[in-house]
């Protein structure tokens, strides 16, 4: 039954036309592909950036994204002590955290599952002028990836950490830096592939090969 002039829930229904028009209105917006806004802030680094901005993104789309963090600046960029030549990053928080290892290191590759996150970093470290040091790849295909050739690789979401089980390759690489809390399993692993502990940023750590 449409509802009543003057309803305090809801949409206000008229008449039957006019429920029917908003009853057609929401099918088509069912079907539209969600909004995903973005803005133009001030990083860590006190250089111009993008980054989703949650508020300006439609149907709660952003919340289910891989590389989707909400509070930008408390990213971990301790492993921006760690040194080597090259950087491995897998979702890299807007750039954020490649922009870290070219502290330590000579080149950066970013891998991002998402497309649009991929674009979001590229056009980063365009605005930072760092292209020539930070290679910006949109992928999924994780069994291509050369894990042996990287002197050091972060894991930047809970949601990619099944990489560690799936490719041992990874354990050879001398240096791990992870943006999440790990569990004891993973520690144990870790431990027993002669890493410890190099950088604590409270519950999130960052391990080395002795």
């Amino acid at each position: 039954m449409p509802r009543k002039l003057g309803s305090t829930t809801g949409p206000h229904y008229y008449c039957e036309a006019d429920k029917e028009y908003w009853q057609d209105l929401k099918v088509s917006f069912k079907n539209k592909p969600p909004h995903i806004g973005y803005k133009r802030i001030v990083n860590q680094y006190n250089d111009p950036m993008w980054i989703v901005d949650k508020r300006l993104s439609s149907r709660n789309h952003i919340e289910h994204l891989t590389c989707y963090y909400p509070e930008f600046n408390r990213h971990n960029t301790s492993h921006g002590r760690f040194s080597g030549f090259r950087a491995l990053d897998i979702c890299s928080s807007y750039g954020i955290s490649s922009r870290a290892f070219l502290d330590g290191h000579a080149t950066v590759t970013v891998i991002e599952p998402e497309e649009f996150m991929a674009k979001l970093v590229l056009c980063n470290t365009r605005l930072w002028r760092q292209e020539s040091r930070i290679h910006v790849q949109h992928t999924e295909e994780w069994q291509d990836i050369e894990y042996k050739g990287y002197d050091s690789i972060r894991l930047g979401s809970i949601h990619i950490h099944h990489l560690l089980n799936d490719y041992p390759d990874i354990l050879t690489i001398k240096n791990i830096a992870f943006d999440y809390a790990i569990d004891r399993q993973t520690r144990t692993l870790l431990y027993n592939h002669d890493y410890d502990v190099k950088f604590n940023y409270g519950s999130i750590e960052s391990f080395s090969k002795a």
